[in-house]
């Protein structure tokens, strides 16, 4: 048997300690095999280990220094497993690499591993709990897919799962209960041909889809890996990515159907990953802006998001003045609700028009005016400014330097009527009630 390692690689460290050896043997003094999948259980605190070989164990280790390595045959089982996956119940997705064998007389190859759950008792549980296996149903009489009914050359349930747009119903099946069936290592791949599960040409790897809540796992197919398989172009043989879609993180049914059926030009595919790109502030050079999830693209040229290239804009004195649009790819939903809100009712900021708090900068430069009986006196307005009573000397316009600026926009009327100062909005049908008083805005 060939030796396993399992190392851990210090980002932070100097230049002697940046590669730390954590354990060449399991908790019981074995050798470790050799490991080809990893995946990390924030429930237990372990990274679980997967070997790609029935006859090898499946391990969970502590990240520390010495690592503490155990066996976790007896609940995960044993298979030709590679990728895990972890949603956010602690279920584990585990899918399997076994090829099979050729289909008679052909290069292409029978079906033959399979795409795993496990189901702890409670998050990060790795000793008690269940193992299922994916279960695909037929479109024509509800019938399970099975290694069976895939063997024959051109398979009409093999050419099915790989036509675009087809969806079909898929079930969890149980093919192992701790509670029931205890804690000795089992072959998963040998029980889930036993529960009728659905085999696949080696799917290695898969991913769930970030921000989705769980829901979709996507996983790849590898296919026959051989350019004379005549599975190639409809039944996988190239390679092929699937789509499980399900109501909830642990549900007990779902719907698969295919996402991508390669072409020769591209095929083999081995695994499976989102790119996500993180454009900051900080990060946005001059000449390129983020115009999306996942793409970027220059002043000059195009890019492959639905939002097309915003133009830098000139900094400096240059610089365009005012309230910045609104894009929909900065704000979220809520985020932008609010904005339009705030533009809709505020304008450019400041407070609601129409509150008792808001004065524009004419209404500080200007004098309130009325008329009484009596000579000129003087009283303080509520708006601040002060309120002059004057005689028939009362000027009928204001001079350019008395009314200040002209500012565009809405302005009020501050009348005192009977000892009371009364604001109302600028219009014709406010206007006479000035008495004289013109040329307001």
């Amino acid at each position: 048997m060939r030796q396993g390692y399992i190392t851990r690689i210090n980002l932070d460290a100097d230049a002697a300690h940046r590669v730390t050896l954590l354990a060449t043997r399991d908790s019981s003094g074995a050798a470790i095999n050799t490991i080809d999948g990893v995946g990390w259980d924030p429930w237990a605190q372990k990274l679980i280990f997967t070997t790609e070989n029935a006859n090898a164990p499946t391990y969970a280790a502590t990240p520390d220094f010495p690592s503490t390595v155990s066996d976790v045959s007896g609940a995960l089982g044993r298979g030709g497993y590679e990728g895990v996956s972890l949603d956010s119940d602690g279920n584990v997705m585990i899918l399997e690499d076994i090829g099979g064998g050729n289909k008679q007389g052909t290069t292409a190859r029978i079906p033959n591993s399979f795409l795993f759950r496990y189901v702890p008792e409670s998050p990060g549980d790795l000793a008690n709990g269940k193992l299922q296996v994916l279960q695909v149903l037929n479109n024509v009489n509800h019938q399970p897919i099975t290694q069976a009914t895939q063997t024959p050359l051109h398979s009409p349930d093999q050419v099915a799962l790989h036509v675009y747009g087809s969806s079909f119903e898929a079930n969890w099946v149980t093919v192992h209960d701790t509670a029931v069936d205890g804690n000795a290592p089992f072959n998963a791949n040998t029980l889930a041909k036993a529960k009728n599960g659905t085999p696949f040409k080696r799917p290695e790897n898969g991913r769930f889809r970030p921000g989705d809540g769980f829901r979709e796992f996507y996983f790849d197919e590898t296919g026959d890996t051989n350019a004379t398989s005549p599975e190639n172009v409809d039944e996988g043989g190239w390679c092929s990515i699937f789509k499980l879609s399900q109501s909830r993180p642990g549900a007990s049914s779902a719907r698969l159907s295919i996402f991508y059926r390669c072409d020769g030009t591209r095929a083999g595919f081995d695994n499976t990953s989102f790119l996500r790109t993180t454009c900051s502030r900080s990060s946005r050079t001059p000449a390129t802006r983020c115009t999306g999830s996942g793409t970027r693209s220059t002043r000059a040229g195009s890019s492959t998001s639905r939002r097309t290239t915003r133009p830098v804009e000139p900094a400096g004195p240059l610089a365009r003045r005012g309230p910045r649009p609104i894009r929909d790819d900065r704000l979220g939903g809520r985020r932008l609700r609010q904005e339009r809100r705030r533009q809709r009712d505020h304008g450019h900021g400041g407070f609601r028009r129409g509150s008792e708090r808001e004065r524009t900068p004419w209404e500080r430069r200007t004098r309130t005016y009325s008329r009484t009986s009596s000579g000129a006196s003087s009283t303080p307005s509520s708006t601040g400014t002060t309120a002059r009573t004057r005689s028939s000397r009362l000027p009928k316009t204001l001079s350019p330097h008395q009314r200040g600026p002209r500012i565009a926009g809405p302005s009020f009327f501050s009348v005192q009527v009977g000892g009371e100062v009364v604001r109302l909005p600028a219009s014709p049908l406010t206007k006479p009630l000035l008495q004289g008083v013109r040329d307001f805005e």
